[in-house]
């Protein structure tokens, strides 16, 4: 693990990279605070128990059993959650592979090695690696800025008025307005 510590003493900040497959790697940089072993384990037990402790009511409602193995299988997954996260995150600024939109993960967020994040500009899921990634140099979005929204989707070609009349006409005549109490049968607009 490459780290160094910053100003303040319980963070790390730590050599990372953005991977996507088919795509060169991104660096990234990250700072986390550590979550020490002792701690990661009695926040999973808490979370354990109190899902288990919880199961006795949730059974009350109907349906029964359902409620109680949804209780049971929801703390099991949160306990496992806390469990495997080694870091807190303070700061995480980084470059998507595929697009050169700008990557985040909100503060406080829980993190385990390595960790799927969204890019919100192309919609892709680079993973978070620890590791050194090459400079940005040379790749042709390395200039374009985060804010820069995706380009709006151009329109093939236009109906002309003719057509979207008869499109129009078609689908009024096609189209079925509901259906009838007295006779049971769906009828059709034109009858």
């Amino acid at each position: 693990m490459n780290a160094t510590r910053p100003a303040d003493a319980r963070a790390l900040r730590l050599t990372t990279r953005l991977s996507l497959l088919g795509f060169t790697v991104t660096p990234a940089e990250l700072e986390v605070a550590p979550r020490p072993r002792w701690k990661r384990i009695g926040i999973a037990l808490l979370v354990f128990a109190a899902g288990v402790a919880t199961v006795p009511v949730a059974t009350l409602l109907p349906p029964h059993v359902e409620w109680g193995v949804l209780t049971l299988l929801w703390s099991a997954y949160w306990a496992r959650r806390h469990l495997l996260a080694e870091y807190t995150v303070r700061s995480m600024s980084g470059v998507c592979p595929r697009c050169g939109g700008a990557v985040t993960i909100r503060r406080g967020a829980l993190l385990h090695m390595p960790q799927g994040v969204v890019c919100f500009r192309c919609r892709q899921a680079p993973r978070l690696e620890e590791g050194a990634a090459p400079p940005l140099e040379g790749r042709d979005f390395a200039a374009a800025a985060p804010e820069e929204a995706a380009p709006a989707p151009k329109v093939v070609g236009a109906l002309s008025r003719a057509d979207a009349e008869r499109f129009w006409r078609y689908m009024r005549a096609s189209r079925t307005s509901g259906w009838n109490p007295s006779s049971g049968e769906w009828s059709s607009r034109g009858e």
